[in-house]
């Protein structure tokens, strides 16, 4: 048991803002079309948190949330080659990586006292968007529709596990940001192509992943 002058854990300031340099270093080399060494570059917000994560995570919660990290990582990777394999191989590191995230909120769930209008009406508003992008997507995916559907209903349960996590706000809105990074790769790559999507995609998902890690560092107590 914590004693009651023991404080969240945060990040500290230098390891902020080097998250934060790395993570603009790449939205201002996105608009040059050719990034030297886009794989490492894109990933190297990523890497950071990981590296960060095992100075502040221990035991099971450790290992998960460097999974989770390292098959996001990998799905930046994957994400960045032109072969035809590269878009579902990196959907489903994001798939694991979604299902660790949601089994990292559950571990922290509120109780059920703690159940209000708030969390009820949240979690029905996601399954709305869920359902609604599911009929948009479905159709016009081809053969990446079952691909799709999966990861949709990966991404919809991490949701819905971080409307309950009890720690801390920034794992739902880092939820939130991350649903929405998802969502305009949907729209960009299936629906409506549109001007800016990259910038728009990764400044959604690098917030996300900063987000959900300072949520997930809530749960830490420190002296």
């Amino acid at each position: 048991m914590t004693s009651p002058t023991d404080q969240p854990s945060r990040l500290k300031l230098w390891e902020t803002s080097l998250f934060s340099a790395l993570a603009f270093l790449y939205l201002a080399l996105l608009s040059l079309g050719n990034i030297p060494a886009e794989a490492l570059v894109k990933s190297a917000p990523i890497l950071a948190l990981l590296y960060f994560s095992r100075r502040y995570f221990q035991g099971r919660q450790g290992q998960l949330i460097s999974l989770a990290l390292l098959f996001s990582a990998s799905g930046d990777v994957l994400l960045t080659l032109s072969n035809s394999w590269s878009f579902p191989a990196g959907l489903a590191s994001f798939l694991v990586a979604q299902l660790i995230y949601a089994s990292l909120f559950l571990r922290g769930h509120i109780q059920r006292h703690e159940l209000s209008s708030r969390h009820v009406i949240t979690a029905a508003l996601l399954l709305c968007h869920a359902l609604f992008f599911a009929n948009l997507l479905l159709p016009v995916a081809g053969e990446l529709a079952i691909a799709i559907l999966a990861y949709l209903c990966a991404i919809s349960l991490m949701g819905f596990a971080a409307v309950f996590y009890a720690h801390s706000i920034r794992v739902l809105v880092g939820a939130i940001s991350f649903i929405a990074s998802d969502t305009l790769i949907a729209v960009n790559k299936f629906l409506i192509p549109f001007d800016q999507a990259d910038h728009a995609i990764m400044a959604s998902y690098y917030l996300a992943q900063l987000l959900i890690f300072q949520g997930l560092l809530a749960s830490v107590k420190t002296k």
